[in-house]
C-alpha cells in the first residue's frame, strides 16, 4: 500500500468466492435449451417448434415455423456487371439498388501518360512526363560492337580508344599421325 506495507491476496480464494458456475445444455429432441445457474437450479427455454435449413446451391436459408409456414431468406442477391461499350461497372445490392462506377472516367482521371524515346545518334534517352515536359538522360559516349566472324566484342570509350574482347580463343587439334587430340585454352595453355 502507500505506507509500504505488504498485503497478500489469495487469488484462488478470491476467484472461488466470486466465480459463478453455470451450465448450458441443448436437447435437440425437444428443441429446449436448459440453463443451470450457480445454485444448480435449472431453467428451461423452449426454443419453439420451428426448423431451419440451408441450401448451399441457392444460398438460401429456409425457416419453417410451428404452423408449417416456410420463409426463405436468400443471401447475396447481388450482381456485378461491366458494359465494355460504356465502360460502366454496375453493382446491384440485395435491395436492388444500383451503384455505378464509370471506369473510363476513373482511369482517365488517374492515369499517367508518359513517353520514352531513344536517339541512337546522341545515345540519349528522352522521357516526356505527364505535363509533356522533356527530360534527357545522356547514356554515355561509349559504344559496343560485335563481330560474329571473329567472335570479338569491341568497346570504344569516350576518348575513341578501343578494346577488343575475343571470346573462345581455344582450339582443339587432332594429329592423325600421333593419334593425339590437343586442347589449348584461352590462356594458350
Amino acid at each position: 500500500n502507500s505506507k509500504g506495507e505488504e498485503q497478500t491476496i489469495d487469488l484462488g480464494a478470491l476467484v472461488a468466492a466470486n466465480e459463478t458456475l453455470t451450465v448450458l445444455t441443448y436437447d435437440k429432441a425437444t428443441n429446449t435449451l436448459t440453463y443451470a445457474d450457480e445454485d444448480k437450479i435449472t431453467h428451461d427455454l423452449v426454443l419453439g417448434t420451428g426448423a431451419v435449413s440451408y441450401d448451399a446451391a441457392t444460398n438460401t436459408l429456409t425457416y419453417v415455423d410451428a404452423t408449417g409456414t416456410s420463409k426463405d431468406f436468400v443471401f447475396n442477391e447481388t450482381s456485378l456487371v461491366y458494359n465494355d461499350t460504356t465502360n460502366i461497372l454496375t453493382y446491384t445490392n440485395s435491395k436492388g439498388e444500383e451503384q455505378t462506377i464509370d471506369l473510363g472516367a476513373l482511369v482517365a482521371a488517374n492515369e499517367t501518360l508518359t513517353v520514352l524515346t531513344y536517339d541512337k545518334a546522341t545515345n540519349t534517352l528522352t522521357y516526356a512526363d505527364e505535363d509533356k515536359i522533356a527530360h534527357d538522360l545522356v547514356l554515355g559516349t561509349g559504344a559496343v560492337s560485335y563481330d560474329a566472324a571473329t567472335n570479338t566484342l569491341t568497346y570504344v570509350d569516350a576518348t575513341g580508344t578501343s578494346k577488343d574482347f575475343v571470346f573462345n580463343e581455344t582450339s582443339l587439334v587432332y594429329n592423325d599421325t600421333t593419334n593425339i587430340l590437343t586442347y589449348t585454352n584461352s590462356k594458350g595453355e
